[in-house]
């Protein structure tokens, strides 16, 4: 099977949720014998050393800059669906074309579903929606904050989303959501990771317990810190307690002069983060799509705080991962350092939520991939 993959962000260094997702994804098909092109159109730039490790994860690499693109706005209040789309990106597509025969087009946003008109009919066309875009904004405007990146009307969304023969949702609440806005299959893979690791405690200070977290520096992840430090400065947590974070959020904290985090920075190795905490905290309030940090979290087995929106298309029973707010949080966080055994019951919790979510998301590519071979063997010789 052959694979073209299109995307406006690398693979590598995976230091955002979405970059994560589109390797694990494409590792996924990799895995069961697929060849993988992957076309970048590099929106976010790619250094060499990035580009080395690009071509050695997939079987080709097409990096097509963006060079004088300009962003469009067909609609003053959002953007039209193919405005943030590169015509370039059908031309490289037909290039592709006419020297190989790709089975599967999997497309990573809605926004570059126009690529899909430069495939042959007998290509199998698939969108990995990684988030919901129509009606996006209203999720910014009810914190009274700017829509940021790419947003656009149901209407719109629709109209891409009709381009597809498979939508792929992130989580099953929005699975519901985009039911009602398309005709085509829709069905829902979330995160494709590794079982759990055996993460080896780095530096562990006897009596002591640290609390981690890591991100971009999206206006939710940003927002959701600054309200989980708000909170932590109402409390007095015992001294036993060191807070550390990575990620570009850290450039945000450093300009904060009252927050509790030692920064670590972009970390090469995410298991390196992982090995020096014993909780990780995602105070995350509002934002859409799957929250990619919980998900690792638990994939690394640690115990793991987080909010309903944290936890949004993660089935769980555990109360610490249902926390009201950041206070809540922080309450929460407080009655495990009071009793520092404790953390090992929610480590435990937390990897049995894991495990099950982990089932149900191989066994949703596996029927995903069945659906895939069918059509193949469909397919004239």
């Amino acid at each position: 099977m052959r694979i073209l993959a299109i995307a406006p962000m690398p693979t590598h260094p995976a230091v955002q949720g979405n970059r994560q997702r589109a390797f694990d994804l494409c590792r996924s098909f990799q895995r069961r014998g697929a060849q993988i092109t992957f076309l970048y159109w590099a929106a976010e730039g790619l250094d060499g050393n990035a580009a080395d490790l690009m071509r050695a994860a997939w079987d080709d690499v097409v990096i097509l800059p963006p060079d004088g693109f300009r962003e469009r706005r067909s609609f003053g209040p959002f953007y039209g669906i193919d405005d943030w789309y590169d015509e370039r990106i059908g031309g490289k597509i037909a290039e592709l074309c006419a020297t190989r025969h790709f089975d599967l087009c999997l497309v990573n946003y809605v926004w570059l579903s126009a690529a899909f008109a430069h495939l042959p009919p007998d290509c199998l066309r698939v969108i990995d929606t990684h988030d919901l875009f129509g009606g996006r904004a209203d999720h910014f405007y009810v914190r009274n904050a700017a829509p940021d990146w790419y947003y656009t009307s149901v209407p719109e969304e629709a109209r891409g989303l009709d381009r597809a023969d498979i939508v792929l949702a992130i989580q099953r609440e929005e699975a519901v959501l985009l039911r009602q806005r398309t005709s085509t299959e829709v069905t829902t893979i979330g995160f494709l990771s590794r079982p759990i690791p055996t993460l080896r405690r780095a530096a562990a200070v006897p009596g002591r317990v640290t609390v981690g977290y890591i991100g971009s520096a999206n206006p939710f992840n940003v927002a959701s810190v600054l309200e989980f430090c708000a909170a932590l400065r109402t409390v007095d947590l015992p001294r036993t307690v060191d807070f550390v974070a990575a990620g570009p959020i850290c450039h945000v904290l450093r300009t904060l002069n009252d927050q509790p985090f030692t920064l670590l920075g972009i970390v090469d190795e995410i298991d390196h983060f992982y090995e020096q905490i014993d909780i990780s905290i995602n105070p995350m309030v509002g934002g859409t799509g799957l929250k990619i940090k919980t998900i690792e979290a638990l994939a690394h087995g640690v115990a793991v705080i987080g909010t309903p929106d944290a936890f949004a298309g993660i089935a769980s029973p555990v109360p610490a991962h249902q926390c009201a707010d950041s206070a809540a949080i922080v309450a929460h966080l407080a009655a495990f350092l009071a009793a520092p055994e404790t953390v090992a019951d929610l480590r435990d919790a937390s990897r049995s939520v894991y495990r099950a979510y982990l089932r149900e998301q191989r066994d949703a590519f596996d029927d995903l991939y069945d659906r895939v071979e069918r059509h193949l063997a469909a397919q004239p010789a």
